[in-house]
């Protein structure tokens, strides 16, 4: 029987939970949240009978989803902190629970139409490198086309601009782009460009719906999906013939020299593919010998632990610290009562007097004293001078 160290089967068991649990979605309602200087935070969600440790590295952009008492989605994967042999979830995305039903939604149609092959790189068609006529489909009250129409004056581009006016969001987008779609094949033009400005996934979830999707795949027109910022997606961008980052990329995209640029394309493919060719023989020959892919998944989980055992120092740190600030805290509150209570002034207010020569020189014995000798007494308010008229000592 084999005997495994600590260490060994906390290795092993972290191994086999994030292959078991790599790519999840997680709900529930996040009941406690500690952000730390290294820019991750530690959180908990829970649902009615259960609770869940949660990181998410790097998360200064999620601090405005990662709140108590909020409902989220995560996407990311189950695995294990080694030192402490605890599992937890590290979260990769967080939604809130509305973006995420959403998102979700989105994941399922993108994945059913992938496999019906709508997505295929082989059914895009040809962007032609020169247009005549290009049809818009937008909404003629938003800034977008008349960007796209300034720029093309701005290049002395000559086209003839086709524009169906639609809705780009809300109740009826659906029906409107497409029959946009229908108009445009109708009157054949040379490209059709879908365009539309930034937005929220509400905002731009009509260009998720199917069947506007199984619209774009259908027609025999190029297509150019130009809808929101470059990091904006939706189902038309993949169904889409070209996808523009911006609705000014697409413009761009038409009135460029496309011969030049192919030109140029042709040379660097080429170039890149004798130089990849060249790495992946090398690449090849090392990867007989080491299983670098095993060796990249094991140095990024080793750095996520480092990460994580930096954290719980600085935790260390600042415990200890808090604990030493407030012992010397109360040495400082000990020292000044003490000062108080031996104050000469302190002990002048309980009724006792300090004596002095006329030289000013403190009086601690009746040895120094002698009959008709001048003295100074003072008391809490004022001094008064005296004159010796016995001494007795103390037996």
């Amino acid at each position: 029987m084999v005997i495994y160290t600590v260490t060994q089967i906390n290795n092993q068991a972290k191994l086999t939970i994030e292959r078991k649990f790599s790519n999840i979605l997680v709900k529930g309602e996040i009941t406690s949240k500690n952000f730390y200087p290294s820019g991750h935070t530690y959180f908990t969600i829970i649902d009615e009978n259960s609770e869940l440790s949660i990181v998410n590295f790097n998360s200064q952009n999620n601090q405005h989803v990662i709140q108590v008492g909020k409902k989220v989605i995560l996407s990311g994967k189950l695995s294990l902190y080694q030192p402490k042999g605890r599992y937890q979830f590290i979260a990769h995305n967080i939604y809130p629970e509305g973006d995420g039903e959403l998102w979700i939604k989105f994941e399922k149609l993108k994945k059913s139409l992938e496999l019906e092959g709508l997505f295929n790189s082989e059914n895009k068609k040809r962007i032609p490198l020169t247009a005549k006529s290009v049809g818009i489909i937008t909404s003629e009250k938003g800034s977008v086309l008349w960007d796209m129409i300034e720029y093309f004056k701005v290049q002395g581009v000559k086209l003839n601009i086709k524009l169906f006016h639609s809705a780009v969001q809300g109740e009826g987008a659906v029906n409107s782009l497409i029959k946009g779609i229908e108009t445009l094949e109708k009157l054949n033009v040379d490209i059709i460009i879908l365009a539309r400005g930034g937005g929220s996934i509400e905002d731009l979830w009509c260009f998720n719906n199917e069947k506007l999707i199984r619209k774009i795949y259908s027609i025999k027109i190029p297509l150019i999906s130009a809808i929101g910022h470059e990091t904006d997606f939706t189902l038309a961008d993949f169904v889409a013939d070209y996808r523009a980052p911006t609705p000014s990329f697409a413009s761009e995209l038409i009135t460029r020299n496309y011969q030049q640029t192919n030109l140029d394309i042709d040379g660097f493919y080429s170039e890149i593919i004798n130089i990849i060719n060249d790495k992946l023989i090398n690449y090849n020959t090392i990867l007989d010998s080491i299983n670098l892919k095993f060796k990249i998944k094991l140095l990024i989980s080793n750095l996520e632990s480092f990460h994580q055992q930096i954290d719980f120092i600085h935790n260390k740190i600042l415990t200890k610290f808090s604990y030493r600030l407030k012992t010397i805290l109360n040495k400082l509150d000990y020292y000044e009562n003490l000062f108080k209570v031996n104050y000469p002034n302190n002990i002048l207010s309980k009724g006792y007097l300090i004596a002095n020569k006329m030289s000013g020189e403190r009086i601690q014995s009746i040895k120094s004293m002698h009959i008709n000798d001048k003295i100074k007494l003072q008391f809490q308010d004022g001094i008064v001078e005296s004159k010796v008229l016995k001494i007795e000592k103390n037996e």
